[in-house]
């Protein structure tokens, strides 16, 4: 009777650490720290069936790439799409990384934890640079159009300052 009330006890305390690593701005690494994430939207595409970028798209990315040029990243994520992984390509070829493939749950969390005091880029859709605008609590519009760059400064998990910029066609 004894071990088994310990091990509900121990069970209980291991359920509560969990729980509390879960807490919106519980993460001790990211307090105080400001984070830079670079958000744009995947290149042109013909229409939205269509996972290839077009060649305006093509262009673009390229385009990112030289707009880019001087500014330091320390990692490039996007979601598992070809478009997406089309618009990294040139960026991360000229810088040498590898695109890290992420879900697109919890988008914030994933691209802070480990990147305090970073620069990430974050190539996405309209949906997932939404949440991530609602997750950061950004003002103004999320960059929902094509060439849209925004650079947005993160104390903790609250955008701070946001910066639009625009580059390609």
């Amino acid at each position: 009777m004894r071990l088994t009330r310990l091990r509900l006890l121990a069970g209980l305390v291991a359920l509560a650490g969990l729980l509390a690593g879960c807490v919106q701005g519980a993460d001790p690494d990211l307090e105080g720290t400001t984070t830079t994430i670079i958000a744009v939207r995947h290149g042109d595409r013909n229409n939205s069936l269509e996972d290839r970028l077009n060649e305006k798209g093509r262009a673009r990315a390229q385009a990112l790439a030289a707009a880019l040029k001087g500014t330091r990243i320390d990692a490039i994520y996007i979601p598992d799409t070809q478009r997406n992984r089309e618009t990294a390509a040139p960026l991360a070829a000229a810088r040498g990384l590898e695109p890290r493939v992420v879900p697109t749950t919890n988008l914030a969390g994933t691209l802070l934890s480990g990147n305090a005091g970073k620069t990430v880029l974050w190539i996405g859709n309209k949906p997932n640079l939404s949440a991530l605008w609602t997750s950061l609590k950004a003002k103004d519009p999320p960059p929902l159009d094509y060439g849209d760059l925004f650079i947005v400064q993160v104390e903790g998990r609250t955008a701070t300052r946001v910066r639009r910029r625009h580059f390609g066609d």
